[in-house]
């Protein structure tokens, strides 16, 4: 939660995981969307997710 935030807020694609101050792994946005599709049972077939989003321009980009 708190890594996707800081990705989020900074416009990063990626960052390292840390363990004991040494890296153990990296973490994506890849890694991060597809944890969201898992909670929201999105990968499970014939599930449809909707997104409403008003009709003002860039707000997606938001």
């Amino acid at each position: 939660e708190q890594a996707a935030k800081v990705m989020a807020d900074n416009k990063i694609g990626g960052m390292p995981v840390m363990e004991n101050d040494q890296v153990v792994g990296m973490i994506t946005e890849t890694d991060l969307f597809k944890m969201f599709l898992e909670m929201l049972g999105a990968r499970m077939e014939g599930v449809r997710v909707t997104a409403i989003i008003p009709d003002v321009k860039g707000e997606l980009a938001n």
